[in-house]
């Protein structure tokens, strides 16, 4: 049987001691979604405690690097075509008119200097 663990750092490793040791004969993939190594060395050695010694780690954080990535490509467009989309009959970008001026600060949003 193969387990994928995702844990993040509330983790309480007591938690997973009986389960694992009826499953001694299973496979581990651990997805952390943590960066700190001493909380996951203590995860997988708490895992190996328990006579589990298939332990794998997913590089996490490439795969939610890489799938950002993607998700930037659209982003935009996707986040401006919502200013169409319509609330209670009328468009979300008219719901942010200045009065009197007939400007919609929707679009203000994307005009946003990046500051790193």
């Amino acid at each position: 049987m193969k387990i994928l663990l995702i844990f993040d750092n509330r983790f309480d490793t007591d938690l997973i001691v009986d389960f694992f040791k009826k499953h001694k004969s299973c496979e581990v993939v651990i997805f952390s979604l943590i960066s700190d190594p001493a909380i996951l060395d203590a995860v997988i050695a708490k895992i190996h405690s328990c006579g589990v010694f298939s332990v794998t780690i997913h590089n996490s954080a490439q795969t939610i690097s890489d799938y950002v990535k993607e998700l930037r490509k659209g982003i935009c467009q996707w986040s401006a075509d919502i200013g169409n989309w319509k609330v209670s009959s009328k468009a979300v970008k008219d719901w942010f008119l200045l009065p009197g001026c007939g400007v919609s600060t929707w679009g203000l949003a994307f005009c946003q200097k990046k500051i790193p």
